[in-house]
């Protein structure tokens, strides 16, 4: 899960990619993104997702976890 701020430091959304099948593409995950009041993604495949992270290095993600 991640955490998305406003210029202000507050939370507004959060963002969630799991992988819920075996695959290389977007459709082999769940995605969700947006608060109790504005859901911006949900489900599995998300064009809205998929489209800026099939650029990513890796998976789909972008964020490095060490």
């Amino acid at each position: 899960m991640k955490e998305i701020f406003d210029a202000a430091g507050n939370i507004t959304h959060y963002a969630v990619y799991r992988k819920v099948e075996d695959g290389t593409s977007g459709d082999s995950g769940y995605w969700y993104e947006g608060n109790r009041g504005d859901v911006i993604a949900n489900g599995e495949g998300e064009d809205k997702c998929t489209g800026c992270h099939a650029r990513a290095p890796r998976d789909f993600v972008f964020t490095v976890v060490r």
